[in-house]
């Protein structure tokens, strides 16, 4: 017989020599063990990494359901932000109408103070002219009372003698004086 070297794959020898059926049967237990002890090793390794992948699958899902939370917190916050902004838009619009308004109102107000300055420049005109007007008046009197006298003691010298033929030139008549349209007060003892 010829001595050829034979190799089993699950096996971890070689062995030279005759082919034996005993031998070919112990071999065989010895694989079915072999392969028995691996099957069961490959299961648990297989059963760990189901049992890891559905804790993966567990954790994904709580993931997911976190990520959908985020997105959900994420689009009403941007909701929200794009509210702030515009209502941070209308408020910027309101201030600036309430700076024009309150433009105009200055604008407005140094208007009526430079009509008050005038009208109070006016009114001291005004009185300043009252003023003269009653001094005049004041001074009228006083020449119509001298007028008058010199006047009354002509007519009393005019009684007393001048018989020639001859009279005193007659004095010219006196106007009144008005101003800014108010009439001279008539004197009582007149």
């Amino acid at each position: 017989m010829n001595t050829t070297k034979v190799v089993w794959p699950a096996a971890h020898f070689c062995f030279y020599g005759t082919f034996d059926k005993q031998q070919i049967v112990t071999e065989c237990v010895f694989t079915k063990h072999s392969v028995d002890k691996y099957d069961a090793f490959l299961h648990t390794i297989v059963d760990t990494l189901c049992m890891q992948v559905k804790e993966l699958e567990l954790e994904l899902d709580s993931e997911q359901k976190r990520h959908a939370e985020t997105v959900k917190t994420l689009r009403k916050n941007e909701r929200r932000l794009k509210e702030l902004l515009f209502q941070s838009e209308e408020d910027q619009k309101n201030q600036q109408r309430m700076q024009e308004l309150v433009e105009r109102l200055q604008n407005k107000m140094k208007a009526y103070k430079r009509q008050e300055e005038q009208a109070n420049m006016n009114l001291a005109k005004y009185r300043k002219t009252v003023h003269e007007l009653d001094d005049a008046e004041e001074r009228a009197d006083i020449a119509e009372s001298a007028l008058t006298k010199i006047r009354t003691k002509n007519r009393g010298s005019f009684g007393k003698g001048y018989s020639s033929g001859y009279s005193t030139p007659r004095p010219s008549p006196v106007t009144q004086f008005s101003g800014l349209g108010r009439q001279r007060r008539e004197d009582p003892q007149r």
